[in-house]
This record gives C-alpha cells, structure tokens and sequence, in this order.
C-alpha cells in the first residue's frame, strides 16, 4: 500500500460536532465520531448527512473548532453510517491538539 500521509494517526474515538451544507444545499449540525486523528485530519464516522469530496465543514471537538476540507467520503454499510476523511484548513488550530500533545499538532501543516 502507497503511504502517502506525511504524519502518524493516533487511534481514538473522541466525540465531536460535525456542520456544514450538504449535498442538497441543507444546512446540517450533528454528532459524530472522529478516529484516526493528527494535527491536520482525521476520519469521521457516523455522518448522516450526504456530504461530497471537497465540501467544507466545521469540526468541533469540546471549546474548539476548525474548518476542515472533505478529502473523500463512503458509506461504510454498517452501524458507523457515513465515514469522510478531512484535512485541516492551514490556517485553522487543530481542535484536539491537546489529545495528541502540543509538538505533533504545531507541525502538522
């Protein structure tokens, strides 16, 4: 498999407020789970709303927030409905750069 992320994920399940527009022009708010968290990304499971590669999103893990691009999207057929994997925006501060401590998330641009 062709690795092609710059810096290591850490495995966690931190609970997290997803909103955006959807797919149909909708404004959405929910919660959702990301996993595979770093400072510049992570993999969102359990999105109910259909979102698209590239869309635009807020994340927002306890008193912080940032703004995250869709890098792709599926429907992973199980009880963790839709999965997208986002990229920080780099003018954005990592929201849970105090799960992954202050050295990773400073240099994950």
């Amino acid at each position: 498999m062709n690795e092609r992320r710059k810096e290591p994920r850490t495995r966690v399940n931190l609970s997290v407020r997803v909103w955006g527009i959807d797919a149909t022009g909708a404004l959405f708010v929910q919660d959702a789970v990301a996993r595979n968290i770093s400072g510049s990304g992570a993999l969102l499971s359990g999105i109910e709303q259909k979102i698209r590669t590239h869309d635009l999103i807020g994340v927002g893990y306890g008193d912080r927030q940032a703004r995250f691009r869709v890098v792709w999207v599926r429907d992973s057929g199980t009880d963790q409905k839709v999965q997208a994997a986002v990229h920080k925006l780099k003018s954005e501060e990592c929201p849970w750069k105090h799960v992954l401590g202050q050295e990773v998330a400073m240099c994950a641009d």
